[in-house]
């Protein structure tokens, strides 16, 4: 890991001309979550890969605060899955959005969604 002064940086992908974005940590520190090419990709802190969605339509990703769930964008909808990729995976809104951010305190996700020609806030409880 990069220290403040630059030194010591450690690269944890290898996959030259790809964009990787949106890097999360899980709550207790264990894993990261962010999302290339329309993908949500699990890592440990060494870079081994855990799991991915594979189905090209999903970015945006990050952990609920107890770590058991992600809540991330597939194909333009607000989406939770178990965050051991179990079968789980539950559409939030019909609502077409982005950027789900968990509240730190309740079941809660705030997301921006598309409205005319514009972008406005939700709310949706777990």
């Amino acid at each position: 890991m990069q220290r403040l002064d630059g030194s010591g940086a450690r690269k944890l992908t290898d996959t030259p001309l790809r964009h990787e974005d949106v890097p999360r940590w899980s709550p207790d520190g264990s894993r990261i979550v962010y999302w290339r090419d329309g993908n949500v990709h699990v890592i440990d802190t060494l870079g081994t890969p855990i799991w991915s969605t594979e189905d090209g339509v999903s970015r945006q990703p990050s952990f609920s605060p107890d770590g058991k769930y992600i809540a991330f964008t597939h194909n333009y909808l607000v989406t939770i899955m178990d965050a051991e990729k179990t079968d789980y995976r539950k559409q939030l809104s019909s609502q077409p959005g982005g950027n789900p951010v968990w509240s730190p305190i309740a079941p809660t996700i705030a997301f921006e969604g598309g409205v005319g020609f514009g972008y406005e806030l939700f709310l949706v409880v777990i």
